[in-house]
């Protein structure tokens, strides 16, 4: 017999025969009635004789073996999951003592499409359950790949956003390079502008010596006033004017100290005369003469 749950197995038929022909009142035969869907009352398929005589009574494993057979015949007939009932009858009454309820899978091969002879088809709770869990599986399934989809997406933002933050911090330092190098190059400009112009202030103050070195010569020699004679003197009282005394300083501290005394002596003859002279209005400059320098 192939049974269709736990229950209805020949174990279950084989118990329940046991127990109805060793009871009180036995039964002495079993009916084996089709139990279809809905409320159609079923037909009997077999009755099986427990008793042959008063007393005395056919094994149990006979009379197993005749049940599961009238089963099978008529199952295998109608095909598809088939619903049975075993009903043992007392002698003298057509009342059973007890029933048992056996499912029984027909042939595979019928095709229950065509007439619908399934005693057991699905009911609307059956369907509504099935569907359920079917929908319940498909939402964890979706819930499932929900979570993958979330989780992968997540490693994604992550890495952008490391990418994003590796990029702004390669960003900040290249501009930080970029103020440090536009620095340095402004301190270097300004050091070369430097450079230039005090290189341009000794040139003109090396060419201004070199038109004080008649004078100086003079002055060492001990005839003043033969260079004034032949120097421009406004340029040179213009070159004297226009040195401050630290400058002054330091050309003195490069001269021997006969050196020293010339200068000084040069720079007090082409010296510019005070502003008093030109507030009481010097003769000279109104004419635009110049006055020779003395010694």
């Amino acid at each position: 017999m192939q049974p269709t749950s736990g229950f209805s197995s020949e174990a279950a038929v084989h118990e329940f025969v046991r127990h109805v022909t060793t009871r009180k009142t036995p039964a002495v035969r079993i009916v084996v009635r089709h139990s279809p869907a809905g409320n159609t009352k079923g037909a009997d398929v077999e009755t099986i004789e427990c008793c042959p005589t008063e007393g005395t009574y056919y094994p149990v494993d006979e009379i197993v073996r005749e049940i599961v057979s009238a089963i099978e015949r008529d199952a295998m007939a109608v095909g598809g999951v088939q619903r049975y009932l075993l009903l043992p009858l007392a002698t003298g009454s057509d009342r059973p003592i007890s029933r048992l309820q056996v499912n029984y899978k027909g042939s595979e091969d019928y095709d229950d499409s065509e007439e619908g002879q399934d005693s057991e088809p699905p009911t609307e709770r059956g369907v509504l359950r099935m569907t359920m869990r079917h929908q319940e599986v498909f939402v964890r399934s979706q819930a499932y790949g929900s979570q993958s989809t979330i989780a992968v997406l997540e490693r994604q933002i992550s890495r952008m956003e490391k990418s994003l933050n590796d990029a702004k911090a390669e960003n900040d330092r290249l501009s930080i390079e970029n103020r440090r190098l536009q620095t340095e190059d402004r301190a270097l400009r300004a050091l070369e502008l430097e450079a230039e112009s005090k290189a341009k202030q000794r040139g003109e103050v090396s060419q201004s010596l070199r038109m004080l070195l008649p004078h100086f010569a003079a002055r060492f020699m001990g005839q003043p006033g033969v260079a004034a004679a032949g120097a421009t003197t406004a340029a040179l009282r213009e070159f004297v004017g226009s040195l401050s005394e630290a400058q002054i300083a330091r050309i003195a501290s490069n001269l021997t100290e006969a050196q020293q005394i010339a200068l000084f002596g040069a720079l007090s003859d082409f010296a510019p005369p005070p502003k008093e002279d030109a507030a009481h209005g010097n003769t000279n400059g109104a004419t635009g003469t110049e006055k020779p320098a003395t010694a």
